[in-house]
């Protein structure tokens, strides 16, 4: 016995008991979606049924269909760790033996695939990590703290500033002589002698693994943050933080130095491309160039140019805890890299520094013995520093050349050195009371 809501809103519609909108209007509905990665390509599932009593012989399960099975993405995701768990300390033949179980290829292209869920993600850097690299980054990392430099050519022109600017250059970039330990890799083998011991890690293309590495973090700066909506891995932990970490550990195993064109050579080549291409453009489109430029600005023009907004590093995004420890892990290795070379260019100094007073101190030495007309007393006084050792020339060097510290000097030598005054000891410093009986003398007087 009540009027429907369109007879309260629309006045044309007041006496009419039938609920309708008029044609006009446009209703927007919200409806619930569930977003999910798909495959690209699906695999042909095979399936056969040999009675009704056994069912189904085969079940395929793509392993991106894992995000909407979280029992089983649990379980392969504690499988990866315990396989990392069985290489921990060292346990190199264990690796060997995974490596059947893990494929190199198959790791490739796990850590590259931008469709794997975040935890197996995870999972499969850090048993690539486990695997092939953990080894060699503990030996590095164990010799973090001391440093072996040769004093070599090249160790003696490292310098604290790069150039004449009084700056210093950036961390980890220039040469660096100390040694640390190599990269020891054995190849795989599955099936092997009792006697055969497998000392070192499986051996991995590593030019393959840093190209990749550093092909991944360029497209996940570029292109990730907070603001994107289905991001690798499903969230910016998963994207930002296995990628990291194996950045990380290259940059401590030396895989990563400052040589590699793919960081530091892309500007120069591109200035250098540019400069090829202007040079072939020749001179006459200069000055076809020149004078329409004369024209422009004597009619007021003015040339814009489409500049295009920076893009914004790592260190500029918002970014979850995390994703910040492991910056912070990287910008510790950086400081690390700065303290090497400081301490390399110290030794450098140090060892210019020595070598031009010991050429100043034998050009003295050859000038005293071709000398001639030279007194005695002359002679044994500047012969003295050759003479003496170190610690009296120190101690003279320290006396007092004052007329009052000469004559004390004077006075010394005829009556010898002061003896020290020893101090009484203050209250504090007295020794405690003996037990001894004392007696008063009148007791022991005879009677």
């Amino acid at each position: 016995d009540t009027m429907p809501l369109s007879s309260a809103i629309f006045k044309s519609e007041q006496r009419n008991p039938v609920p309708q909108c008029p044609p006009r209007l446009d209703v927007q509905t919200i409806v619930a979606v569930l977003w999910s990665r798909m495959p690209n390509t699906f695999l042909t599932v095979e399936t056969a049924r040999v009675s009704e009593r056994h069912g189904w012989v085969v079940q395929c399960l793509d392993i991106l269909e894992l995000s909407e099975n979280e029992g089983l993405r649990k379980f392969h995701y504690h499988t990866l760790k315990l396989y990392c768990a069985l290489c921990a300390l060292g346990n190199t033949r264990v690796a060997h033996a995974l490596c059947s179980h893990l494929d190199q290829s198959q790791l490739l292209y796990t850590i590259d695939n931008q469709y794997l869920s975040g935890m197996l993600r995870e999972g499969f850097y850090n048993v690539l990590m486990s695997i092939h690299l953990e080894t060699a980054k503990e030996a590095r990392l164990m010799m973090n703290n001391e440093f072996i430099i040769p004093v070599t050519d090249e160790t003696r022109s490292i310098k604290l500033f790069p150039d004449e600017s009084k700056r210093h250059s950036l961390p980890g970039v220039g040469l660096s002589t100390s040694l640390k330990p190599r990269l020891n890799f054995s190849p795989l083998s599955f099936i092997t002698t009792k006697k055969q011991q497998r000392l070192h890690s499986p051996q991995i293309p590593l030019g393959i693994l840093k190209e990749k590495a550093i092909s991944m973090l360029t497209e996940a700066v570029q292109g990730g943050g907070s603001h994107i909506r289905d991001p690798v891995g499903g969230s910016v932990e998963y994207q930002f933080v296995p990628i990291l970490k194996l950045i990380g550990t290259l940059l401590i195993m030396g895989v990563l130095t400052s040589e590699e064109p793919n960081v530091f050579g892309e500007p120069e080549e591109e200035e250098a491309k540019v400069e090829e291409v202007e040079a072939a453009a020749g001179g006459g489109e200069k000055e076809e160039v020149s004078s329409n430029e004369v024209k422009a600005v004597e009619a007021g023009e003015e040339e814009t140019k489409e500049v295009k907004p920076p893009v914004k590093g790592l260190l500029e995004k918002t970014l979850p805890e995390s994703v910040k420890r492991q910056m912070c892990e990287l910008l510790h290795y950086f400081c690390d890299c700065e303290l090497k070379q400081r301490i390399e260019a110290i030794v450098s100094f140090s060892d210019s520094f020595v070598s031009k007073l010991q050429y100043n101190q034998k050009f003295r030495y050859n000038e005293l013995m071709l000398a001639l007309n030279m007194s005695a007393a002359v002679t044994a006084k500047k012969t003295k520093e050759f003479r003496s050792p170190p610690q009296e020339q120190e101690e003279e060097g320290e006396q007092d050349t004052s007329v009052k510290g000469r004559l004390l000097a004077m006075l010394y030598k005829v009556k010898g050195p002061p003896k020290k005054v020893e101090e009484e000891p203050t209250e504090q410093e007295q020794a405690p009371p003996s037990k001894i009986l004392t007696v008063p003398l009148s007791l022991c007087e005879p009677r």
